[in-house]
This record gives C-alpha cells, structure tokens and sequence, in this order.
C-alpha cells in the first residue's frame, strides 16, 4: 500500500481501492495522485492546476471484467493522453465521465465538449486528447472506463461516443438513476452489487446514445430524420449562414417536412438552433481553456452575427447576462 492509499471505508466489498491526497505530504500530493490515476485509467499524463501544493485528490475505484469505474474528486487538474500514453495502453475503450459537481472540458477529434454537474460526457482511450477540471472549485465525477469490444452489438455506439456530452435533461432516466446510485453506494455496497449496477449503465449507455433508433419500426423513418436533422445542425452550428432549407436540401427532404418534424417536437428549427448556440457559449464562458477569448469571439465562434442579438437572447434565455457569468 503506498502512502496515499487508504483501506477502504466500513462496509464496501472487497476490490474497493482508495487513493487519497491528505495521506501524504502536500508536496507529494499530487504526485500519489496521478499514481492513482495512471493505476485506475492507465495511462494519463495528469498536471496540477496550480504548483503552490494545494491540491487534493481522492479516487476510489473498482475493476470489473476489464472495466473499471469510480468516484474521482480533484480540486483542479489538466490532463493528456499523448501517443506515448496510448502506446501504452493494453485495450481500446471508451471513457465516461458523469459529472456530480464541478464541470470539465474535453479536446478529443477535433471538438471541445464542456460537461457541468449532472451531464455525461463520452471520450476515446485510444485518440489523442486533452482534459480539465474547472479551478477553483471541488470536481468530482463517476469516471469509467469500458472495452470498445463490449458494443460489438451497438450500431455506431463508437462514432457516437467520440466526444459527445447528454446533457443531463437528455439523459434517459434509467441510465440517469442507475449512474446516480451507483456514485451514492460506492462506499457502501459490495462489489458484486455496485458491478450489477455498473452493468446496467454499460447496456443502458447504447440506448441513450441512439444506437438502436435506427432499426426498423413505425415511426423509424421519423426518428431517423430528426436525428439527422440535429446532427448536422450541430456538426455546422458555427455557420451563421445556417438555414432549414440549406439543412433540408441536405438531408434530402422537403422545408416542410423539415418544419414538421420540429413541430412535433414542440419547437422550431430557429428556437432550436437558438438555444443549442447559446448553450455553446454559455459553456465556453464557464470553461478554463476559454477564459482569455472575449464574449464577442466566442458569440461569433458559434454562429451570432451581432452581439447586441446575441446578449439581448441570452439574457432572456438564462435571466443574467454574459459578463455576470464570466464574473462568477
């Protein structure tokens, strides 16, 4: 056992491994804590946010059949899976952090994904990326990790976890209680039991990612559409210029019927594209790596043209103002 590594709490089953910070001096903290990391997600490249010895860190994992998850909590960190790190990975899998407070933000294929407390963001072991925790405040999550082979049977389950964050109100409510009581009894469950919940989330997480929506059914050629229709529209949010019928023409249907499947959605091509532009922003004005761009860069970055337009809508959409949320 190193010096940073606890027993583990009353009542937990065996398997249960905790790394804690406040087990060893504070100029060694941070480095018994990237030990358990590297030892829990192997391998990362993890950094402090700060070098003035004041980080804390706590990991409690468990592995189970190839898979490993836990709780992390951490009071800031970067960290990079480099290709040196991936060389040295024995499996392909695909990694899920459900945030519980805090917010992180992950560069993985070219996309930067901002997840705050009750989101689940997705990522890939075997890419290249870079990851942080908001400074400043206390980010704790449910991390996994599962083998890329465990959704042989999941159409797409790989393209559609590449960088992709469910924003907690989109996130199915199986798969949102199951990863809820899973953080909750951690500690307190034995491993047999937290392992049975944690499969429940690894056959619940293709069906939140619309892996199966495809198959054929009554309404699947609606389904597929409307699919379609988001995923471009956030592959090209950036483009100010984006219209229903340059969408439309695209995806091969009419403007009509691009309107009704919004209709049936109970909101509008525009109120959508609207409101998925300002969350974008919303979350780089929140995030570490974008701190230095000013609100006009980021407005422009996703699609606003004007920037009085654009305070004017998130002003009503979130009752406060640009500028108060960057002062927060």
């Amino acid at each position: 056992m190193s010096g940073a590594e606890a027993q583990e709490p009353p009542g937990a089953g065996h398997g249960l491994r905790v790394w804690d910070s406040q087990y060893a001096a504070p100029r060694e903290a941070f480095a018994i804590f990237r030990e358990g990391v590297c030892s829990s997600f192997m391998p990362w490249t993890p950094e402090p946010l700060k070098t003035d010895g004041s980080f804390e860190g706590r990991i409690e994992s468990v592995l189970h059949r190839g898979r490993a998850f836990g709780i992390s909590s951490t009071t800031g960190l970067t960290a990079r899976k480099t290709k040196c790190d991936i060389s040295r990975s024995s499996d392909e899998c695909i990694y899920g952090n459900f945030v519980l407070s805090g917010e992180m933000t992950v560069d993985q294929a070219g996309k930067r994904n901002v997840a705050g407390a009750g989101d689940l963001i997705l990522y890939h072991s075997y890419k290249t990326i870079s990851l942080s925790e908001k400074a400043g405040s206390r980010n704790v999550t449910l991390a996994f990790s599962i083998p890329v082979s465990d959704f042989a049977n999941a159409p797409e389950a790989e393209q559609r976890s590449l960088n992709t964050v469910i924003r907690g109100p989109d996130l199915i409510e199986p798969l949102a209680e199951s990863l809820g009581m899973l953080a909750r009894r951690l500690r307190s469950s034995s491993i047999a039991t937290s392992s049975a919940i944690f499969d429940a989330c690894v056959s619940l997480l293709p069906v939140a990612l619309g892996c199966f929506e495809d198959q054929p059914g009554p309404q699947g050629r609606g389904d597929r559409s409307l699919r379609a229709i988001m995923c471009l529209i956030e592959d090209r949010l950036h483009e100010s210029n984006l219209s229903p019928s340059g969408v439309a023409s695209e995806i091969g249907i009419s403007s009509r019927q691009l309107h009704k499947y919004f209709s049936r959605a109970g909101t509008t091509f525009g109120r959508y594209v609207m409101r998925q532009r300002l969350e974008r922003v919303h979350s780089e004005l929140r995030s570490v790596p974008s701190r230095k761009a000013s609100i006009s860069t980021l407005a422009f970055r996703w699609g606003f043209e004007d920037l009085s337009t654009f305070n004017r809508a998130f002003r009503r959409h979130y009752g406060y103002t640009p500028r108060s949320l960057r002062a927060w």
